[in-house]
């Protein structure tokens, strides 16, 4: 962390040695950027003059999750991946109407808590240190989405694209732009799977029709009736059945009862 304004920081960002100006999230020591030509580039706790005098236990993980709260602070856009019920295999981006870091949600004290059209979207960072609560699997609101971030999975990734050395614009990408580390832990589309009686109740008698007139088929329907800002609704033009997907898809338009690319979004 640097020293002058508090901000998380990358080994390849700072002057080697003493000169990086940075102390320890946790236990504030100074530290060392060792930038040699054997070893990987990292940061040491300062031992001259006493040092830490306990071994700091503080993880590259948790630096990782506190440098993503940094991210988080000031983004309006990120992707999230499909739904339960979507047939996108890819993620969707949404819209973050405002985002509160180190939030607390239903007595839990959360990493974020961000909105999206009147949707809650809360964000938890995991690690093995690090699971997440069992209560937020069931949240108690009916317009709530956790999702749950693992940033093992995460920092691997970061691997993958920027090798051995540390990239702040692949860890943002990753972070914002992709799904791989992503996975809903409770979704606005499980409300009505989970409390059955948030579903409209059923009419007891059939209305009124006049003698002799044949009633009208319903018409058929595949996939939760879910008004989520998370899914796009769908409607096929040559049969009238509806279903959930993503609008990014490309088979999104696809009729899961007459097979036809025939749907129109909706909603």
């Amino acid at each position: 962390m640097r020293r002058s304004d508090g901000e998380m920081i990358d080994v390849y960002s700072v002057k080697r040695g003493r000169e990086c100006d940075c102390i320890c999230p946790s236990c504030k020591t100074s530290m060392i950027a060792r930038q040699g030509s054997v070893r990987e580039w990292h940061f040491a706790h300062e031992t001259r003059h006493g040092g830490a005098k306990n071994i700091c236990k503080y993880s590259a993980l948790v630096s990782i999750r506190l440098m993503a709260h940094q991210v988080l602070s000031e983004i309006e856009k990120m992707c999230v991946p499909p739904g339960p019920h979507e047939v996108s295999s890819s993620g969707r981006e949404v819209t973050l109407d405002s985002i509160e870091i180190n939030a607390k949600f239903e007595s839990h004290k959360v990493d974020a808590v961000a909105t999206v059209k009147g949707y809650l979207l809360v964000l938890y960072m995991t690690y093995k240190s690090r699971p997440v609560p069992s209560l937020l699997s069931v949240p108690e609101g009916k317009t709530v989405g956790v999702l749950r971030i693992d940033l093992p999975s995460l920092w691997q990734q970061i691997r993958r694209t920027a090798g051995q050395k540390f990239d702040r614009g692949a860890f943002e990408r990753a972070l914002i732009e992709e799904v791989d580390a992503k996975k809903w832990v409770y979704h606005p589309s499980q409300a009505t799977e989970l409390h059955p009686s948030l579903e409209k109740p059923r009419q007891l008698r059939p209305e009124k029709q006049e003698l002799g007139a044949k009633p009208s088929p319903p018409k058929p329907s595949v996939g939760p009736q879910d008004n989520s800002p998370l899914l796009s609704r769908f409607r096929c033009g040559q049969c009238g059945a509806t279903w959930l997907a993503g609008s990014s898809e490309s088979d999104a338009s696809r009729c899961h009862v007459c097979a036809r690319a025939t749907g129109v979004r909706i909603a």
